[in-house]
């Protein structure tokens, strides 16, 4: 759904200043009515970069919704037309392309409040954008047009010859006009057909390449944006973690064993918990006593790391304390060579012995 968003994203801005992006499409609308054209395309365009500033992007991105979205698509229409009349068929036929993102987002069309004045619109798609399937607007199909002008300006009869500029006529005649080439005059009517085709399916591969381009550009933006947030939740996380290990450690030192306790153990369990936060949680169970907690904790580290030999012998002695004395001695004879021996190491050490040959004697 992100690459929707963006793609439709992708409009000329001009700057809007305090506007509103419902103003400047009244101001657009009202200049359509003018019939000034180009300066309709100035106040459309900025009301369509209005209704999808970068806070609506990003209110999209969060929770999936986009309130303008139906002035967003109305804006687009008249643009589409406002084009068509100045003739700029490339800027409709891409406007065309984000009014059917922005229906894929959520569908409006058919709702719109369009009247006759843009009652050429769906002859405009059909030709520009063959295959783009609109639902039917009704208050449109009713509508007494307001005036009937071309789609696009008369154009000069284009000649077919080699060169790179596309060809796009809604019809042709059997007979070649006397200023086309001699190339042309010799073609049938199939072989032209099959020439227009074919320069306006490399003109459409252009233009689709260039869209292309331009989206994964702002998709790698927004990509690195929502990377940078990413970033600082799982920072601002570490902090809280951190935070409240170093609360439990106060409560453990000041005697509070249970509270404590309950802190370490919500920190231990927590399903997206780091091997840090987890380690952390594991001693401080262990030293207050909680052994059943503290061996589940430390069990879920998996295997110990060279230099973990300490987690290693507190391993051991929550397993001995929780009555699993085969698996503590195991635990213990591992880390032992690691270790500077203790005091209380050398009575765990002696505990978990005795407890094993006891255990081999039965």
């Amino acid at each position: 759904m992100l690459s929707i968003l963006l793609t439709i994203a992708l409009m000329a801005a001009n700057q809007a200043g305090t506007v509103s992006g419902p103003d400047l499409l009244q101001r657009g609308k009202d200049n359509f009515r003018a019939a000034q054209y180009a300066h309709a395309v100035d106040d459309l365009r900025a009301a369509a970069e209005a209704l999808l500033s970068a806070e609506q992007k990003q209110s999209y991105v969060t929770t999936g919704k986009l309130d303008t979205l139906p002035q967003l698509e109305e804006s687009l229409v008249y643009l589409t037309v406002a084009y068509s009349k100045l003739g700029r068929e490339d800027d409709a036929r891409e406007t065309l392309a984000r009014l059917a993102a922005a229906e894929r987002i959520e569908s409006h069309y058919a709702a719109l409040p369009l009247t006759g004045e843009v009652a050429e619109f769906p002859a405009i798609a059909a030709q520009l954008s063959p295959a783009l399937q609109l639902p039917n607007n009704p208050q449109l199909a009713s509508a007494e047009p307001v005036s009937a002008p071309p789609v696009t300006s008369p154009a000069p009869a284009q000649t077919i010859a080699p060169s790179p500029a596309p060809v796009a006529t809604a019809s042709m005649t059997p007979a070649p006009p006397p200023a086309q080439s001699a190339e042309v005059a010799g073609m049938t009517r199939e072989e032209i057909m099959r020439e227009v085709e074919k320069r306006v399916a490399e003109a459409r591969a252009q233009w689709e390449k260039e869209m292309t381009q331009r989206l994964a550009a702002e998709r790698a933006s927004m990509q690195k944006e929502m990377d940078i947030r990413i970033a600082q939740i799982e920072s601002q996380a570490r902090h809280d973690v951190l935070g409240n290990i170093r609360r439990a450690d106060l409560l453990a030192n000041t005697g509070h064993l249970a509270d404590a306790s309950e802190i370490y153990l919500s920190i231990a369990n927590a399903t997206a918990a780091t091997r840090e936060a987890i380690t952390e949680a594991g001693i401080g169970l262990y030293r207050t006593g909680s052994y059943a907690d503290a061996a589940s904790a430390l069990r879920r580290l998996g295997t110990f790391a060279r230099g973990e030999e300490d987690l290693r012998y507190y391993y051991a002695v929550s397993l001995y304390e929780t009555g699993n004395v085969d698996e503590a001695g195991r635990q213990l004879a591992c880390a032992l060579p690691y270790l500077q021996v203790t005091d209380a190491i050398e009575r765990y050490e002696a505990k978990i012995e005795a407890a094993m040959s006891r255990q081999a004697s039965r």
